[in-house]
């Protein structure tokens, strides 16, 4: 059976961005944008997920803003700018993200996952030099 999580209003991201929501682009976009990121967790970690939510484990509130800070992201910079500089002017594109891909960072999976069950990322081992 097919788990599905909770959609997030327009009005979650809106709260979180700093400056004039006008200027993040149509409402329609905004909102395909936080729809990608809910079916993006749903697919790969749907069901741990709401089991948090139901549980209580993971309020639906802190869900709520870590959708919407993924989907802000891309809503923030859509052409993917990561430097600019003026003098025979030059900038760089960082490709992923010009994309619209939509990325969840380390704390924001342990927030979602629990560390009951470990969290994706990057690990380092070393010899403790």
């Amino acid at each position: 059976m097919a788990v599905t999580l909770p959609n997030v209003p327009v009005s979650v991201l809106y709260a979180q961005y700093e400056g004039n929501p006008d200027v993040l682009g149509r409402k329609e976009w905004i909102e395909a944008q936080l729809r990608k990121s809910v079916l993006l967790l749903q697919a790969q970690f749907g069901q741990r997920i709401r089991e948090r939510l139901d549980s209580g484990k993971l309020p639906e509130e802190l869900y709520q803003m870590i959708v919407a800070e993924a989907a802000l992201r891309v809503c923030r910079n859509p052409e993917g700018y990561t430097s600019e500089e003026q003098g025979n002017y030059s900038y760089t594109v960082r490709a992923a993200v010009a994309s619209g891909y939509i990325m969840f960072t380390d704390m924001n999976m342990r927030a979602l996952l629990g560390s009951e069950g470990g969290f994706i990322g990057t690990s380092f081992v070393g010899l403790g030099w």
